[in-house]
C-alpha cells in the first residue's frame, strides 16, 4: 500500500498549521504528525521526519509499528545504520507480517557490513511475502529524490544481494 500524506486535516486546516495541542485534543485521531512525518521523509527531509515522529511517540505512547518502520526509514536515510536496524527489528518483531522492514533491514546490515544477518533477512522478507521484489519497491515507495531508493540497494547489493 502506497502512504502518501494528505495536505490537510479532515476539516481543511493545513497540516502544517496543526499544534501538538490541536493534535492532543484530536483523541483519537493522532496520526497527523505521521502523516507529515512520511511526506518529510519522502521530501528528503529525514531529521524532520524524526522530529515529527517523536512527537507523535509522545502523544500516543500505544502508536501503531508503522511509526516505527518510518523511524528506521529516516535514520536509514542518515546513515545511521545501528538506529535503523534497532527500530526495524522492533517493527519486525511487533508486525510478523511485514516484509518491506526486513527489506530496509537487511540494507542496514548491508551497510554495516553484517552481509550474512543480511542475506538471512532478505530471504525472511521473501518467506514473508513470496510476491515481494525490490523493483516493485522501486516503482511504489514514494521517495521524491530517486537516489533514496538507490541507497537502499547499494546496501543490499553490499551484502550480494541482487536488486
Amino acid at each position: 500500500r502506497r502512504w502518501s500524506a494528505p495536505a490537510a486535516a479532515s476539516d481543511g486546516e493545513p497540516f502544517a498549521e496543526l499544534s501538538a495541542e490541536r493534535v492532543r485534543a484530536a483523541g483519537r485521531r493522532r496520526h497527523p504528525w505521521l502523516h507529515r512525518a512520511v511526506d518529510s521523509q519522502a521530501s528528503g527531509r529525514s531529521a524532520e521526519a524524526l522530529e515529527q515522529l517523536a512527537l507523535s511517540k509522545r502523544i500516543d505512547p500505544y502508536y501503531s509499528d508503522i511509526f516505527l518502520h518510518f523511524t528506521g526509514q529516516a535514520h536509514y536515510s542518515l546513515g545511521n545504520w545501528e538506529e535503523a536496524a534497532k527500530a526495524l527489528k522492533e517493527r519486525a518483531a511487533r508486525n510478523p507480517h511485514t516484509d518491506i522492514s526486513r527489506v530496509l533491514l537487511a540494507a542496514c546490515y548491508g551497510q554495516m557490513g553484517r552481509h550474512d544477518e543480511a542475506r538471512a533477512m532478505w530471504a525472511e522478507a521473501h518467506k514473508v511475502n513470496p510476491e515481494s521484489s525490490f523493483e516493485h519497491r522501486r516503482r511504489t515507495l514514494p521517495y521524491k529524490d530517486p537516489g533514496e531508493i538507490e541507497r537502499i540497494a547499494e546496501g543490499l547489493r553490499k551484502a550480494g544481494i541482487e536488486v
